[in-house]
């Protein structure tokens, strides 16, 4: 058997800019609950002329350049994304053709949100062990803010438009993604969705084209679950709390992620937070977390922990040996 390894990531923002205070003057949520509670100043929103698989292909570019990636190298591209530029074809074709890679790859888009990225590389990483291939890419595009209204407290301002590269390779078998856990609950899809834009709509077209988000009920799942989800994961892989690093959960918000570490007895300074400047990105999240506690030039963990959770509702962790510079 094979290990699968992160070589290399880049994340790519769009250059528009919302601030904490033009988001307030909006609508009723003050500026100082948006910096103070949620820890957001700002979020980077895509252009009119921006779409989802134009923000994947630069990022895609910017890793080639920046690890010197030959593109013919690259056999297969799997895209994540909830806000694709068509129903069909898939984005991630779309994106291939942008970004200039070789046709003779696989590519194909995952439609999931906050937990994508771990759900990607379960399959990146399950693609490379089986032989399969040796070389691919992940990467999560979101442009949430084409579906938000900006009279919406709960979600204006909240998420930041945004895409992340990630390189998968083969390696050795005792390092890498080692072990993954997934779950899914459907029964609270209505709390994180968005009614139009799918088949639902062709029966009710009086469904609205905004992004509906319940908080409470988001904030109540997460607190609920994930520390149940987390500690059986830790026994599946023989671990403790102790035994981990670092954690990499999704970015979703200050007073969420806090609340979470504290459930959990971790250590503020051993769960990276940081998306003052970005706000929530989605499935781009965790890998853009990851990229920035490098630049941040913290210490390269031996035994990290992806986590994801959110719409679905949906949540997903996996254990990382040996995180190497990317």
């Amino acid at each position: 058997m094979h290990g699968a390894k992160i070589s290399a990531i880049e994340y790519y923002l769009p250059t528009g800019i919302l601030t904490s205070q033009e988001a307030a003057s909006k609508n009723a949520l003050p500026e100082s609950t948006r910096v103070e509670k949620l820890g957001i100043q700002q979020i980077h929103r895509a252009a009119e002329n921006e779409t989802p698989s134009s923000m994947a292909a630069e990022a895609i570019n910017k890793l080639c350049t920046n690890s010197a990636l030959d593109k013919k190298t690259i056999e297969f591209l799997i895209l994540v994304t909830q806000n694709p530029d068509h129903n069909l074809p898939t984005t991630a074709c779309i994106t291939q053709h942008l970004a200039g890679l070789p046709t003779n790859i696989l590519a194909y888009d995952i439609n999931q949100g906050c937990s994508g990225f771990v759900v990607a590389l379960a399959q990146a990483s399950s693609l490379i062990k089986c032989g399969m291939f040796s070389k691919g890419i992940v990467v999560t595009a979101e442009a949430y803010n084409r579906i938000i209204s900006p009279e919406d407290k709960d979600t204006f301002g909240l998420f930041g438009d945004a895409a992340a590269a990630t390189l998968l390779e083969r390696c050795a078998e005792d390092e890498g993604l080692m072990g993954f856990s997934f779950g899914s609950d459907g029964s609270g899809a209505n709390h994180l969705i968005r009614k139009n834009g799918g088949a639902v709509c062709a029966i009710d077209s009086s469904r609205d084209d905004f992004l509906y988000m319940n908080g409470r009920a988001i904030y109540n799942f997460v607190t609920l679950n994930l520390p149940h989800h987390i500690q059986t994961f830790l026994d599946q892989q023989t671990l403790d709390l102790n035994s981990v690093d670092h954690w990499y959960f999704h970015q979703a918000n200050k007073f969420m992620n806090s609340k979470l570490c504290s459930l959990l007895q971790i250590s503020p300074e051993n769960a990276y937070f940081d998306i003052s400047s970005i706000g929530n990105t989605v499935s781009s999240s965790i890998p853009i977390a990851i990229k920035k506690s490098q630049e941040a030039d913290l210490p390269l963990p031996s035994t990290s922990i992806f986590c994801g959770f959110g719409v679905g509702l949906s949540w997903g962790s996996c254990l990382y040996k040996n995180l190497q510079r990317v």
